[in-house]
């Protein structure tokens, strides 16, 4: 399962007590199942942090609280279809955001890793391949670079035009909460909405209009009597932005 990742040295005991890399693999073994579901693009590189961790200095690097969640998260759902829970060891309160960044310096003798989370900078583009990696698309509609640009102004904390691992932790959990949403929400799961699907599933955000400003925003982003996918991010972020008493445009007068 852990073949793939990223660095080549692991160390025992880990987090977890396993003095080997068998008797860690033994336990492990029980979540192969849930990583073949892809109910999570986190769960393996998580699952491998915390079985078969890197070593730095001699010792393992902690599990990223971040993650975790996002794991957990993605998961949790599927598990209680089968009456299963997040396990007790795995719980992310157990973890911290010092290991959800680094960056590497390499020379022919070392590799130094140093923890950077503050200073992992994600543009929109960025924002938008990993979303795109983690499987953001929705029946074949992927979110557009002018709806990358809003999400990164909706979970930019700081102003600084960028995302940070933990702002983008937020907005990947957003997106993908807000994709099944909408896809719960579609007209038998068509990857569409209808105005009446929408005006209900504003309300259960609680970001309920008047009647007037409803039709003005079905105007702008329905198409032939039906909300696509992306623009339904992009209007129900506008919302959420405005909601937040930030200094955005939800539509432009004509």
């Amino acid at each position: 399962m852990c073949k793939e990742v990223s660095y080549n040295q692991t160390v025992y005991p880990n987090l977890l007590g396993h003095s080997t890399q068998e008797d860690a693999g033994r336990e492990m073994h029980q979540f192969d199942s849930l990583v073949k579901t892809e109910c999570s693009a986190h769960l393996r590189s998580f699952l491998c942090s915390v079985y078969t961790p890197e070593c730095v200095d001699g010792r393992p690097r902690p599990p990223c609280l971040s993650t975790c969640e996002l794991a957990r998260d993605g998961c949790t759902p599927l598990m209680k279809k089968f009456g299963l829970q997040w396990p007790n060891t795995l719980r992310c309160e157990n973890f911290t955001m010092e290991s959800c960044g680094y960056v590497e310096e390499q020379s022919p003798t070392s590799r130094t890793l140093i923890d950077t989370a503050e200073r992992v900078r994600l543009n929109a583009e960025d924002v938008l391949a990993k979303l795109e990696e983690e499987g953001s698309a929705l029946r074949g509609q992927s979110l557009s670079l002018n709806t990358a640009h809003l999400l990164v102004t909706f979970k930019d904390n700081d102003k600084s035009g960028y995302l940070d691992i933990l702002e983008y932790s937020n907005l990947s959990k957003y997106v993908l909460g807000t994709k099944k949403e909408f896809a719960e929400s579609s007209e038998a799961n068509l990857g569409f909405i209808s105005s009446a699907q929408f005006n209900i599933s504003l309300a259960a955000k609680d970001l309920a209009v008047d009647e007037q400003t409803f039709q003005a925003l079905w105007r702008r982003y329905g198409s032939q009597g039906a909300l696509m996918y992306d623009n339904y991010m992009e209007v129900v972020t506008k919302l959420l932005l405005l909601k937040g008493s930030h200094n955005v445009v939800l539509y432009a007068v004509k």
